[in-house]
């Protein structure tokens, strides 16, 4: 019987708006209404974590949002947060001098805020985060589904700095990113992982997007959290994902599902395939196991 159900948003429960469909609103609460626990886990922060997590009424039934790959775990019904974890400013450093060199934008998630190296091949990228850091304080209290604002989880964030030297990088952080346009991020991560393997754990997320978090710190580490504080095995947790961030906890899970347009690693991992993003397959696979 499944008694936890553990979701990744972007690929997966959000649909191409970035929004959670009528269909996935309505089958999760129907889920934790019956007495299942839901976790949403993302790459993405605490606060826009928060915000979808409001849209499924997650306060009123005890869920737990699993930010920054498994970094942070936060137990909504008292507000309880353990962390494991964090990226050293040297090895920041280190990341952002890869990032240099096969020119990456790098995105760094720490206590203070967001910080980004921005590459002279994106210099209109940067211009572009200049223009976005005046504006969106004002469009910070749009619901989510409402507005432009959904499609940038990462500038939910109160504070940006734009960096433009490793001396500039001082503190910890949660997690860091690397974006670039496809082609650019697969000639790079062919040696990403002999470059710094050593100090991290890298996952591919997306075509223009690889992670990169503490080395032990991925979502299966937050789900084990998860299930040890409410007393659950393995057999009890039913986890649903597309991409590399999400291949720990498909693994581990009792019953891991692939999105439709899940990587093609995930699938092969997975003891299921649901249907895609853009066709609710998140509340195809929940129906098919609890209902």
């Amino acid at each position: 019987m499944i008694k936890l159900i553990i979701t990744d948003l972007d690929g997966t429960l959000l649909n191409r708006n970035k929004e959670i469909s009528p269909i996935n609103k309505e089958t999760l609460i129907e889920a934790q209404k019956k007495g299942v626990i839901l976790a949403l886990a993302s790459g993405r922060g605490e606060q826009s974590l928060r915000e979808y997590a409001a849209v499924l009424h997650m306060h009123e039934f005890g869920g737990y949002l699993i930010c920054n790959n498994g970094q942070k775990v936060i137990r909504l019904s008292d507000e309880h947060m353990t962390t494991s974890g964090e990226i050293s400013s040297t090895d920041a450093r280190r990341a952002y001098h890869f990032a240099r060199r096969h020119g990456l934008e790098m995105i760094m998630e720490g206590d203070d805020g967001i910080s980004v190296y921005t590459p002279r091949n994106l210099l209109l990228i940067r211009l572009i985060y200049k223009r976005l850091i005046k504006i969106i304080p004002s469009n910070r209290s749009q619901p989510i589904g409402t507005g432009w604002m959904n499609f940038f989880g990462i500038f939910q964030e109160r504070r940006w700095n734009l960096i433009n030297g490793s001396d500039e990088i001082n503190e910890t952080y949660y997690k860091i990113g690397y974006a670039q346009r496809k082609y650019r991020l697969d000639k790079a991560a062919l040696v990403l992982h002999e470059a710094l393997n050593d100090r991290f754990e890298i996952m591919r997320v997306s075509d223009m997007w690889i992670d990169l978090s503490p080395i032990g710190v991925t979502k299966s580490l937050g789900m084990r959290k998860v299930m040890e504080e409410q007393g659950f095995d393995r057999s009890e947790v039913l986890a649903i994902g597309d991409s590399q961030n999400d291949m720990t906890m498909i693994r581990d899970a009792g019953i891991g599902v692939a999105m439709g347009n899940a990587m093609n690693e995930i699938k092969a991992i997975a003891d299921d395939i649901t249907a895609a993003h853009s066709e609710d397959g998140v509340a195809i696979a929940v129906r098919k196991y609890l209902f």
